[in-house]
């Protein structure tokens, strides 16, 4: 029998020394409840749309440079519509945390992921 943790995440990051980095913090915050799913791509952002749907996810973590691009475009068609549990826009350009705020992010990552995780903890906790 396979026990569903409590905590289901969703890792948009193609960078495999930043994915670990995120997955330490989410790990620290969450503990062993945390269940991660990982994605590196758009195309597959838009596979597990399709197959899983997104409100199985507790909150999202989303790069805004995907290698595949158009990052933005699918967090402004599909996201932001669709998903409205906490999405986490994680860069360390604060340029681009700006922008993926304006696209439809509700928190801001990069420097002050660790900070972040906590407070949506507390929030999914309330």
């Amino acid at each position: 029998m396979q026990i569903k943790k409590m905590w289901q995440i969703l890792v948009a990051e193609d960078d495999n020394t930043k994915f670990v980095l995120i997955e330490y913090d989410i790990s620290d915050t969450f503990g062993s409840e945390a269940q991660i799913t990982r994605v590196k791509t758009v195309a597959e952002l838009k596979r597990v749309y399709s197959e899983q749907g997104y409100n199985n996810f507790s909150f999202i973590v989303l790069d805004a440079n995907l290698k595949d691009g158009a990052t933005l475009e699918f967090l402004d068609e599909i996201l932001a519509r669709e998903f409205k549990k906490p999405i986490i826009a994680n860069s360390s350009n604060h340029e681009h945390l700006m922008t993926q705020m304006k696209f439809g992010c509700t928190h801001e990552g990069g420097l002050n992921l660790k900070n972040v995780l906590a407070d949506i903890r507390s929030e999914l906790i309330s």
